[in-house]
């Protein structure tokens, strides 16, 4: 697992900044959207249900697409990362990053399991741009980035395309 996570992360730190940014947003959307439909019909607890108890008021656009991501990076991702970084080898603190960031999205089973592996898509793209490329502003920023398009697309869709 090591060598495969270094291999990785230092495949993806010659990426241009713009082709990471679509590749995590593509596999950020893929992963949201393949959650949201196996578990869309099964359970009552589904995805659809809690994303549609969203209230498409300015104040909660401003807390799902804007201060929601930028607060959940500054804290599940940097300060985590952080955390963990020193004294654990690079891929467990990515994955633990990423167990803490699905384990605050709370809404259902479901919706913590889509977290975690949600979690750990950022927690990679925000290890390779601050540890891999050395550049802690633009992980700050591209990982809020791609995490306020992929809700900023989750919010949009849930409140206006499904109803």
């Amino acid at each position: 697992m090591k060598q495969y996570f270094g291999k990785l992360a230092n495949s993806s730190a010659g990426l241009a900044d713009w082709k990471l940014i679509i590749i995590a947003f593509g596999v950020l959307m893929a992963n949201n959207y393949l959650w949201t439909m196996l578990v869309a019909s099964t359970t009552d607890y589904s995805i659809i249900k809690v994303i549609k108890t969203f209230d498409p008021k300015v104040y909660n656009w401003w807390l799902v697409i804007v201060f929601g991501p930028i607060v959940e990076t500054l804290f599940l991702q940097y300060i985590l990362l952080h955390l963990f970084l020193p004294v654990m080898p690079h891929w467990m603190a990515v994955l633990l990053a990423g167990l803490c960031f699905g384990l605050t999205h709370f809404y259902s089973p479901e919706y913590i399991l889509m977290g975690i592996i949600s979690g750990i898509i950022l927690g990679f793209v925000f290890y390779v741009w601050w540890v891999q490329k050395g550049s802690l502003i633009k992980a700050l920023c591209f990982v809020s980035l791609i995490h306020c398009l992929a809700n900023s697309s989750a919010f949009l869709v849930n409140n206006y395309l499904w109803n």
